[in-house]
């Protein structure tokens, strides 16, 4: 593993002196991550103009050559709950006792639809438009602290194969919709730099919005301790009163809870109307027990490609028992990887985990390492990119209902 500073040593010895004051102003992680942020953003564009005019006027004598407007685009862009969070930014959460008998949209995680709300009234903007602008913004600043988490374990070479990976992962065009998977990556990254740069109330306040994202955000704490604990030596008695910081970790998730609590009567109402999606949680492997049952292709609920999210989590394994070889990657990466595996392989269904997977980025690190080899890193991105530009045209043209 080459570590950070060998890295900027080689970059700085080798500087045009001349560019010194560019590389000031736009440093080379921004330059990495801003031509990959636009190279695949022109992508996911060209195959949902490919997706939204080709495939569907297959059956047209004439397709007129026109480029997509914004406002089409954006269209194109909206997923099959989005729905749930127009109601939220709307109307609020649904003020009622809790039940089970029909689907609510408790389910739906609030920062990012709070977000959506109050930019949008700030800005007197479309909502749908601020959503995804929103989301285009956290998915390059993604990007960018991406490749500063990574630059601080590894060379330039690996940080770049991995983004790469990460942007080019089949189902990645995800970041860019209306949706708040680009916004629960954004936060892991800021939270973990900020703990490695020992900025522990910053890593905790921003992991507090972690985890009023996404119930399995709450997770990052276990590696946020873990951080914390080396810093001391696990040593008790060196532990300061910046532990309390990590307090703050499961803050959204609470306040979100005692909300449910005031409107519904049950806190765990976001957990437990799960069961009106068929996604309760089970214990491990309960989904590849029913998938080796009935295995098939695509699943019965919506547009579900069932055998790709059974393929994609299994392979997940692998990549967990290597990275656990000594020094393949930091071991809060490791925590992170093993805890967002169990969430995964502990529901019920596998409606969802092909966009769960995006935001776990050890795993396309590791795929970044191996990548090394260039014959493995060449099939690796090729097989990304072609599937991700088919299941681009498909999202174009509305199937979507079970993978977003």
């Amino acid at each position: 593993m080459e570590n950070l500073v060998s890295y900027q040593n080689h970059d700085q010895s080798s500087a045009d002196p001349h560019n010194s004051f560019f590389r000031k102003i736009f440093p080379v992680g921004l330059q990495d991550a801003l031509f990959i942020f636009l190279a695949s953003y022109l992508f996911v564009v060209f195959f949902l103009w490919v997706g939204g005019e080709l495939v569907a006027n297959k059956d047209a004598e004439t397709v007129d050559l026109a480029v997509p407007s914004l406002a089409t685009t954006m269209q194109r862009l909206i997923r099959s709950d989005t729905g749930w969070y127009l109601t939220i930014i709307n109307d609020g959460y649904e003020r009622k006792p809790f039940s089970v008998e029909k689907q609510a949209n408790w389910a739906f995680f609030p920062a990012y639809p709070l977000i959506v709300k109050y930019a949008a009234k700030i800005f007197s903007a479309d909502i749908i438009f601020v959503g995804c602008i929103l989301s285009t913004l956290s998915y390059f600043f993604s990007l960018y602290m991406l490749w500063q988490l990574f630059a601080l374990d590894f060379d330039r070479e690996t940080t770049v194969r991995s983004l790469l990976l990460i942007v080019f992962y089949p189902f990645a065009f995800g970041l860019v919709a209306f949706g708040p998977d680009s916004l629960f990556l954004l936060t892991i990254c800021l939270s973990l730099y900020c703990a490695r740069k020992e900025r522990w109330l910053l890593a905790g306040l921003i992991a507090g919005i972690t985890s009023a994202t996404r119930p399995q955000g709450v997770l990052i704490g276990v590696p946020l301790l873990y951080m914390y604990l080396r810093r001391c030596g696990f040593s008790w008695k060196r532990i300061d009163i910046r532990c309390l910081a990590l307090a703050l970790v499961p803050s959204g998730l609470l306040l979100f809870m005692f909300h449910l609590r005031q409107i519904t009567g049950n806190p765990l109402a976001f957990m437990e109307i799960q069961f009106t999606w068929n996604n309760s949680v089970t214990y491990p492997f309960y989904f590849l027990e029913r998938y080796m049952e009935a295995p098939q292709l695509i699943g019965h609920y919506g547009w579900d490609p069932e055998f790709l999210s059974v393929l994609f989590v299994l392979s997940l394994i692998p990549v967990i028992l290597w990275s656990w070889l000594p020094g393949r990657m930091p071991t809060e990466y490791r925590l992170f990887l093993i805890l967002q595996f169990l969430v995964l392989v502990s529901r019920e269904t596998t409606m969802g985990n092909l966009r769960y997977m995006m935001a776990i980025f050890p795993y396309f690190l590791a795929l970044g390492v191996l990548g090394g080899n260039p014959a493995f890193f060449r099939l690796i991105l090729l097989f990304f990119a072609g599937l991700a530009g088919l299941m681009v045209a498909l999202f174009a043209n509305n199937y979507h209902i079970a993978t977003f």
